[in-house]
């Protein structure tokens, strides 16, 4: 939810092992080109032969450093949860005043979803899609997340906050990041036009469970 701004993390390949790539270089060739893939497709529409083909390798290739599709797309979300989760942690101790937080988690998560918004919404409707592998895993990150930001609070104003109210601004935050990658190309102006609303509503959400919470403590 809240944090400084997270880019997809697209593994880089060193170029001096390209004509002589060991086993964890061309994992990461993988994983990049499926993330290329996933950019312009739906996770459903995905195979192996598109990742490949991306890649510029073989399926014998592929298949020595990955088992399944469905590996590759583990290893994708567990980059992608890593790095949200890390952004969550390092925010924590950058700010003290939760207000700060979402402001700044609002305007990254905004301008991320401009610079990679059709892997951020491929990653999302496919957490969203009943019978998908990875259905649910957005609402098992979102949970953790809270935790992390009662934890803070706990620390920081000696009560505790309803983890329900943190999760339905995360999620707020993410569902508004989603809605931008929907827009398509925005033009100029209208994206600080989405940030200003967007501030506004979670500003008012979270001044609602402040005062609702009544933390000790400067707020």
């Amino acid at each position: 939810m809240f944090g400084p701004q997270v880019h997809f993390p697209h593994p880089a390949v060193d170029p001096r092992a390209r004509n002589r790539p060991g086993p964890q270089v061309q994992r990461q060739r993988i994983v990049a080109a499926a993330i290329d893939v996933l950019g312009r497709q739906a996770v459903e529409d995905t195979t192996v032969a598109d990742i490949i083909a991306q890649a510029r390798m073989s399926r014998g290739t592929f298949y020595r450093c990955f088992d399944s599709l469905e590996s590759v797309l583990d290893e994708i979300y567990g980059l992608w949860h890593a790095e949200l989760t890390g952004a969550v942690a390092r925010v924590l101790e950058m700010y003290d005043d939760p207000r700060q937080m979402i402001v700044s988690r609002l305007d990254d998560a905004l301008s991320m979803a401009v610079e990679v918004g059709p892997v951020l919404r491929t990653l999302y409707r496919e957490e969203m899609r009943p019978g998908s592998p990875f259905f649910g895993a957005q609402q098992a990150r979102q949970r953790a997340q809270a935790e992390m930001v009662v934890v803070w609070w706990r620390k920081r104003y000696g009560n505790d906050i309803d983890p329900v109210a943190v999760q339905v601004l995360i999620m707020s935050v993410l569902k508004i990041a989603v809605h931008v990658c929907d827009s398509g190309n925005l033009q100029p102006g209208e994206l600080d036009t989405i940030k200003t609303a967007a501030r506004a509503m979670c500003l008012g959400a979270l001044e609602s469970v402040i005062s609702s919470e009544q933390p000790r403590g400067d707020t």
